[in-house]
């Protein structure tokens, strides 16, 4: 009779402790399952982002305006369940259940953000008039006189052949550019001379950085003057707008400058494109002095591995400040095939007015291999 009793006082001493064992081992599973679900939520949620930023990676506007949209979102997340659950010890205050609820409300807004990017994802549809840049589909960027974004990728990487500058009509397939979504960049010809740059795509606006061009002279007839305008149109390029196998770039109402769509290039000059490196840096001297509106800078690569022998070029641009001051910022874009290890290689610098040489870099600024960088600054000094 003893032990019964005594058994009876053991249960009913533990009974409280166990059930608090078993209560603790379902609240962690709970709070587990319901954080595991947010992660996955998460992870929805950034897969979208990221395929919505991919597919409209050639409009530099929209996709800086979604990054900021963004961090505004991950704030107002934050904030929203810091309002939710302002208490400073959320542990106290509402107990063992709190990473449970913690989770479940990241993961319902998580839910929410991710089917408003989804609309990028989408056609829009037919009719819908505040549909604004989720609207997909030719036929509305072409009646809109805006770029077809959806197509990017396969109309920049076509090349353009000039068929029309000004008034003037081209025949020459000479000039042309090709664009390269991924590096910003662009190639071409002028007819005569090998061209370079960057660009900057913003909604409909297109920024041609300082162009860089090969140093051989021009044929006879009037070659020159079709690429100093060419040259030209290209600096003071400010929008574009394409439409079909036609892109037509302006600098102010009426097109400057119009490409026709060539067959895409062959994979042999598509490698050509992108198997590229570069050195960067500026160009500037210490003296108080304004460069003239026609001043040149000449900038160039050089493999100076040889002392007995005169230096390699690599690569080379020339720069038409047009009016801006030193310090001048300069990309030299070379092939990586080019560059060999145990070579020494360096940049050197000179400024001209005409055919007048102003300054020149008088010391040795090397650069990619020996362990020395890729980009520099390069002092000039005046020509005396």
């Amino acid at each position: 009779m003893k032990t019964w009793k005594l058994n009876v006082i053991v249960v009913a001493l533990l009974l409280p402790i166990l059930s608090a064992v078993v209560l603790a081992q379902t609240q962690a599973g709970m709070n587990k399952a319901a954080c595991d679900e947010y992660t996955k939520t998460d992870a929805e949620l950034n897969t979208i982002y990221r395929q919505v930023l991919r597919e409209r990676q050639a409009d530099a506007g929209f996709t800086r305006k979604m990054r900021a949209a963004q961090r505004a979102w991950i704030a107002f997340r934050d904030a929203h369940l810091a309002a939710l659950y302002p208490a400073a010890d959320t542990r106290r205050e509402y107990g063992s259940v709190y990473p449970t609820c913690r989770c479940a409300a990241l993961a319902e807004t998580t839910r929410k953000r991710t089917e408003e990017l989804r609309r990028w994802t989408k056609a829009a549809a037919e009719g819908d008039v505040c549909a604004g840049s989720t609207r997909a589909g030719a036929d509305d960027n072409a009646s809109s006189g805006m770029p077809e974004y959806e197509r990017a990728d396969s109309i920049f990487r076509k090349r353009w052949t000039l068929t029309q500058m000004g008034e003037r009509s081209l025949r020459s397939d000479e000039p042309y550019l090709e664009f390269n979504i991924k590096q910003g960049r662009f190639s071409g010809s002028t007819g005569c001379n090998r061209i370079s740059g960057g660009y900057r795509v913003d909604g409909s606006s297109l920024r041609i950085t300082p162009v860089a061009v090969t140093r051989r002279a021009c044929p006879g007839g009037d070659a020159g003057q079709i690429e100093a305008s060419f040259l030209k149109a290209l600096e003071t390029t400010t929008r574009f707008q394409i439409q079909n196998d036609i892109v037509r770039l302006y600098a102010t109402d009426s097109p400057i400058l119009i490409f026709k769509a060539e067959a895409k290039a062959s994979v042999a000059e598509a490698s050509d494109v992108t198997e590229t490196a570069s050195v960067t840096g500026t160009v500037t001297y210490r003296q108080r002095v304004a460069l003239t509106p026609g001043a040149v800078v000449e900038v160039k690569l050089l493999d100076v591995s040889r002392a007995d022998a005169p230096s390699v070029t690599i690569a080379e641009q020339v720069i038409k400040p047009a009016g801006r001051q030193v310090p001048i910022e300069f990309e030299l874009r070379y092939d990586p095939r080019r560059i060999e290890q145990n070579r020494r290689y360096a940049v050197r610098a000179r400024i001209l007015e005409g055919v007048k040489l102003r300054f020149t870099s008088t010391q040795v600024y090397p650069v990619i291999t020996g362990g020395n960088p890729n980009a520099v600054e390069v002092i000039v000094s005046p020509v005396r």
